[in-house]
């Protein structure tokens, strides 16, 4: 026994059909749904027909692309970011020296695709020293960082130790 599939009416022949009072008929897609149960539809829906079963199906999203501004975090597989140019050094404050503050600043920043450092947050503080070692900081320059060969934008955690001028 041969089973044919379903050839979907046009809109011509559907509105026909409704005009002369013939319904549309539900058809399933493949004959194996038949030995399924079917369950019964809500009151308010439509059955389904023979025109809505055959229409392709939607493609999937696009995938979105990363913006060079996306910033991942540092981690395993991408290259470490080299130091070119060293920027402004750093100069102790009045109030730090007279305080004698020594220690180590927490920093994080993004070092961009193009090596530049940007939107630096100091997560520990020294007193009267974080204006100085953010400028520092974000005038620095480095070779971006490469992640599956490509560079990316990353938060990257400094940590600069500040011992009194001697």
């Amino acid at each position: 026994m041969r089973i044919e599939k379903p050839v979907p009416l046009s809109k011509r022949e559907e509105e026909r059909d409704r005009e002369d009072g013939r319904a549309p008929v539900p058809v399933r897609p493949e004959a194996s749904a038949a030995a399924r149960p079917v369950a019964a539809p809500p009151p308010a829906a439509q059955p389904q027909t023979v025109a809505s079963v055959v229409r392709p199906a939607a493609p999937p999203p696009p995938v979105p692309e990363t913006s060079p501004r996306d910033v991942v975090p540092f981690g395993e597989g991408m290259t470490r970011p080299v130091l070119l140019q060293s920027g402004k050094p750093i100069v102790y404050t009045r109030e730090a020296t007279a305080a004698r503050i020594e220690g180590t600043m927490i920093v994080r920043c993004v070092i961009t695709t193009e090596g530049t450092v940007e939107r630096c947050n100091v997560i520990k503080p020294l007193p009267f020293m974080n204006e100085a070692v953010v400028e520092h900081l974000m005038t620095q320059k480095f070779q971006p960082v490469t992640y599956q060969g490509k560079p990316v934008s990353v938060g990257y955690n400094f940590a600069v130790r500040l011992a009194l001028p001697k």
